[in-house]
């Protein structure tokens, strides 16, 4: 297998099929791998999102995690910089005719469907972060609890290795302005990305499910909504639904 070639600061680790990306990237975490560290693989046997969901990972998609040293307060913040750096790397490649935006707290929506999911888990052994994305590049499950889609869908015709490469040459930077500013700059930028100012949602929570609408993303990441009774909340946690 050859890989692309990634910037400098990111160090590719190919594998053909795992069972995880993430549990690759937490295994070679343990055992000393550097920051910067990109475990590759074209398949999972047992890819998983937020909340201990299943993801769908056949090839013909990208599946890849990423070493990062980080805290694990700061874990969430990642979802938002690899957010930003993939839909940084679909501009230009997306038809003007669809629609790209982020949803909180770590998908790409694509006309409204998801395309694309990060998780990020602390490896404690390590004190270190790995941030996991996966992108439907080819194939998109039929039985996913929100509608999902694809590149191909939008007449994309892109491999996992050169949106690999592209969503790399996007991420550094990211990740280097994170890292050197905090979180405000990449707040501002995802906020720009984002569905609209005082967009309906519903967010259910393990106790109960909270409906009002978007009101923007707090400086720690918290979602910001305000409910049909007038309170205003901030969630941490919650699976979203835009209900239009």
């Amino acid at each position: 297998m050859t890989g692309p070639e990634l910037p400098d600061g990111l160090t590719l680790v190919e594998r053909d099929a795992v069972e995880s990306t993430n549990d690759e990237a937490r295994a070679l975490a343990r055992e000393g791998a550097e920051e910067g560290t990109l475990v590759w693989a074209r398949e999972q046997r047992a890819g998983r999102g937020r909340l201990g969901r299943t993801w769908s990972s056949p090839r013909g998609n990208l599946y890849l995690s990423l070493v990062m040293d980080s805290s694990l307060e700061a874990a969430a913040q990642t979802t938002f910089v690899a957010a930003l750096a993939l839909s940084d790397a679909l501009d230009g490649l997306v038809p003007n005719d669809h629609t790209v935006i982020l949803k909180w707290p770590n998908d790409v929506l694509l006309d409204g469907r998801k395309l694309a999911g990060m998780l990020a888990e602390w490896v404690p052994e390590a004190e270190k972060l790995v941030l996991g994305v996966g992108v439907n590049v080819a194939a998109a499950p039929a039985d996913a609890q929100h509608p999902a889609t694809t590149l191909r869908d939008a007449g994309v015709e892109i491999g996992a290795a050169d949106l690999l490469a592209r969503f790399a040459g996007e991420f550094e930077p990211w990740w280097r302005t994170w890292k050197r500013a905090g979180f405000a700059p990449i707040r501002a930028a995802w906020m720009q990305r984002c569905h609209p100012m005082g967009e309906r949602l519903q967010v259910n929570l393990p106790d109960e499910t909270v409906v009002g609408t978007y009101q923007g993303l707090g400086e720690d990441g918290a979602l910001v909504m305000e409910t049909w009774d007038g309170d205003k909340r901030r969630l941490t946690v919650g699976d979203v639904a835009l209900i239009g």
